[in-house]
């Protein structure tokens, strides 16, 4: 029996060094008695822990049960077990008109609870669990990672043999409150029997070094010399109070942060002490003063929305007015459009957008004291704005001469307005009549559809020369795919022409549909022409089968060109003098093998096909021969 003792406390000690770490924020250990004989007690045993919701542990809580002699002051493992968790519950928080808990303040309670009979001794039972470790964030505990909690429960020969149950605690809400706030907590704690209880705080346990387990446990060391201890828990400028009917905590935080405590419950019949059940708590005090989200903007759209509007550039310094900075401790800048979101938690971000249009965003401005505020704003963002235009350069014997806008924008030009002497014209591409040969001043002034501008100064020479020349082609056409391309226009009526993007050749290769622009001169006047050009797949398709069988079984009995993409121009064959034994025409296109109605003799028959492809209207002429067989 020992050693099954010796090696189920080593499981258990091992197991109690992984619970929980980082996410316990109290804990309580309790019992009910169910029944007894003459030699046994029965109880269910209920152990509650307090954790964050980030904490998705399942698993439930080993317990140890050791017998305390008081004679001889000592310990003696006497059992261990593994509580399986059958309990877990989200808690609520205490109601304030401006308690904004953030999701990582979330609590839940776990429980775990079931029935064991142990035999009626006259020693009591110490019932025991550990767990490593506290939650990091107490601010009034040392190390709160590097120490464990303890809780116990001991069952004395009175509670034995008197079927004394232990007070219960029961909670439903969570102790988060505001700071310089007062607050009333109703303790959650009951007791089966109708014994007396009386409450107070009081010191915590930790688990002590390496696996010592068993009882006495070390106290719990506050952050004493910042004014901390299990009378203070909230230190020196707070308050906590149990009233004289031990229903109701008072409370009053001043400092934001978590703090632990713990709760003595003594339980006595008849003005005599059965025993004292303890309980661990958590205490978080949030500011909650308001702030106010607040940035730097352009101007207010009439929805209320805040705009900020980038002009030939992509990169702006956001400028964060929000307050009071002193109770802001996080922001958060969301700016998002259809294929981009963007998050920044600095206080003024840079941020670069990678592609002009709208954006939206919001600020978020919050803290764990107090209610977050939202600013909402919109970014019209155009970095491309580079105002241009240009002037039909061919000017020939015709004084209205051709503008155009030839601007870089990355969204819309809502205004257009050029100045030439008193004339205005508020059109992207006006035609103007230039008066006579000379100079002229042009003023061209922009208004993008986010409300950017730009302008320009440009002086013009107009010196009308010749002809009025003009490229006659259509606006798109086709390519073969893979072969060069040369533009099919009124040549003769000009000098020389060039492509645009490629002056060095007369023919392009188009690979993928594009516009393509050609530059034509004639005595130093130029006409310009922009086309589409979208590249197809040019080859015909034709197939001409090599052999068939007229036999009139309905199958192979007749032969002729197949395929797709052509016009048959002419199909003849011949027989092996020369002769020309079929003939096409548009109601017979494929020959039976005969002639005049007669069947031909089988051999091999000489043809001729001459074919025009269907997408360039080349022709084309194939020839071979094809064998009859029967």
């Amino acid at each position: 029996m020992n050693i099954v003792k010796t090696l189920l406390f080593l499981f258990i000690c091992c197991y109690f060094n992984n619970a929980y770490a980082e996410h316990v924020f109290g804990a309580n250990i309790s019992y009910e008695m169910v029944s007894s004989d003459a030699n046994t007690f029965t109880i269910d045993l209920k152990v509650s822990y307090l954790v964050d919701c980030f904490d998705n542990s399942n698993q439930g809580f080993p317990v140890l049960v050791y017998n305390y002699n008081p004679t001889s002051e000592t310990y003696t493992l006497n059992t261990a077990f593994y509580l399986e968790l059958n309990g877990n519950t989200n808690l609520d928080n205490l109601e304030y008109d401006c308690l904004a808990v953030p999701n990582n303040l979330c609590t839940r309670l776990l429980t775990a609870t079931q029935e064991f009979t142990f035999p009626i001794s006259d020693e009591s039972y110490i019932f025991v669990h550990s767990s490593c470790c506290r939650n990091s964030a107490n601010v009034n505990i040392v190390a709160p990672l590097d120490n464990g909690l303890t809780i116990f429960e001991i069952i004395t020969p009175f509670d034995q043999q008197n079927l004394n149950s232990s007070p219960q605690f029961d909670a439903t809400t969570s102790l988060t409150i505001c700071s310089n706030e007062f607050t009333e907590y109703e303790l959650p704690i009951s007791d089966p029997d109708g014994d007396s209880l009386a409450i107070s705080l009081c010191q915590l346990e930790f688990m002590g070094q390496g696996n010592q387990h068993a009882p006495p446990y070390p106290p719990l060391l506050f952050q004493e010399s910042e004014g901390y201890s299990f009378e203070n828990p909230l230190g020196p400028t707070g308050t906590i109070e149990i009233d004289e009917s031990g229903q109701f905590m008072e409370i009053l935080g001043s400092q934001q942060g978590q703090y632990a405590l713990a709760v003595c419950v003594e339980e006595y019949r008849d003005g005599v002490l059965l025993g004292t059940t303890k309980l661990e708590l958590q205490i978080v005090v949030l500011d909650c003063l308001n702030v106010q989200a607040n940035a730097s903007t352009d101007f207010t759209d009439p929805d209320g929305t805040e705009v900020i509007v980038l002009c030939r550039e992509n990169q702006i310094q956001l400028s964060n007015n929000s307050f009071p900075t002193s109770i802001i401790t996080s922001q958060l800048w969301t700016i998002e459009n259809e294929n981009n979101t963007f998050t920044f938690d600095e206080w003024e971000p840079l941020v670069t957008f990678p592609e002009p249009g709208e954006y939206t965003g919001t600020l978020v401005v919050s803290s764990i004291f107090e209610c977050p505020d939202t600013m909402h704003m919109k970014f019209r963002v155009n970095p491309t704005l580079e105002i241009d235009f240009e002037i039909d350069s061919l000017e020939c014997e015709s004084n209205e001469v051709s503008f155009f806008d030839r601007t870089n924008s990355g969204v819309g030009i809502a205004e257009h307005l050029y100045v030439i002497e008193e004339d205005s014209f508020f059109t992207s591409s006006p035609l103007v009549n230039f008066p006579s040969v000379g100079f002229y001043d042009i003023q061209y002034s922009i208004i993008d559809a986010f409300g950017c501008e730009d302008e320009m100064t440009a002086t013009h020479y107009h010196d009308p020369f010749s002809a009025n020349l003009k490229i006659e082609m259509p606006d798109d056409t086709t390519s073969c795919m893979g072969k060069f391309f040369s533009p099919n226009f009124n040549v003769e009526d000009f000098d020389t022409w060039i492509f645009e993007d490629q002056p060095w050749t007369s023919e392009i290769l188009i690979m993928e549909p594009q516009y393509v622009t050609i530059i034509a001169e004639k005595n130093g006047c130029f006409s310009s022409k922009t086309f589409f050009v979208e590249p197809v797949k040019c080859e015909s398709k034709l197939y001409m089968p090599n052999v068939f069988s007229p036999n009139e079984d309905g199958f192979n009995d007749v032969i002729g060109p197949v395929g797709d993409d052509f016009e048959i121009i002419s199909f003849t064959i011949f027989d092996r003098w020369g002769n020309q034994v079929f003939g096409a025409n548009s109601n017979n296109m494929f020959w039976d093998g005969k002639l005049k109605g007669k069947a031909v003799d089988p051999g091999i028959y000489p043809y001729r096909i001459e074919y025009q492809e269907t997408n360039l209207g080349s022709v084309l002429v194939e020839s071979g021969t094809v064998t009859l067989v029967r």
